[in-house]
């Protein structure tokens, strides 16, 4: 896994984005997941606020904001291109910042993100899938979980085939349960 490239400070900040996602997690508890330079300034109308910013291996620029004094503070993730494949987009930066699922506060209505399977491998070779998750973060999760167990395993993460799952939002896109599909 590439960590994100973040972005130098005079890039401007201004601009069109799109908000995907976001997260409870503070700047000071993602800078302990991975060692970010945060931004602090005064959002108008909204008060103190930080943001930090970061390219995705494909070029393409994301942001993170937070407001601290939001009426249920978040960490957006915000895009800054449009694209038509965000979900992709949105993976990459959860998994680059150990975002699984149970992180997020919402995420936006109708994206759709390929299922991912967790395999063991033992000392015979014999290969098991032990778990499908909705989200390859929460898959690798649980990968680093298990290879701390000491066994001489070997854990692999694969997407599956033709399968894909969409996150199931509320109306204001507050996340609900998974939902498998098959395509």
């Amino acid at each position: 896994m590439a960590m994100p490239k973040q972005t130098p400070s005079d890039l401007p900040i201004n601009g069109h984005y799109e908000h995907f996602a976001a997260t409870q997690l503070t700047p000071e508890q993602i800078s302990g997941r991975y060692p970010v330079d945060w931004e602090q300034y005064n959002e108008d109308g909204l008060g103190k606020a930080a943001i930090a910013g970061f390219y995705l291996l494909d070029g393409s620029y994301y942001m993170l904001r937070h407001l601290y004094q939001a009426a249920k503070p978040a960490t957006t993730i915000m895009l800054a291109e449009k694209t038509e494949d965000p979900s992709s987009r949105i993976e990459e930066v959860c998994e680059n910042f150990k975002f699984t699922t149970d992180d997020l506060l919402w995420i936006r209505k109708g994206l759709i993100f390929r299922n991912v399977d967790l395999y063991r491998q033992d000392d015979n070779g014999s290969e098991f899938c032990i778990s499908r998750f909705p989200f390859r973060a929460n898959a690798t999760a649980q990968l680093r979980k298990l290879a701390k167990g000491g066994l001489k395993q070997f854990y692999e993460i694969r997407t599956a085939d033709h399968d894909t799952m969409t996150i199931e939002t509320d109306s204001d896109g507050f996340l609900l349960k998974s939902k498998s599909e098959q395509k």
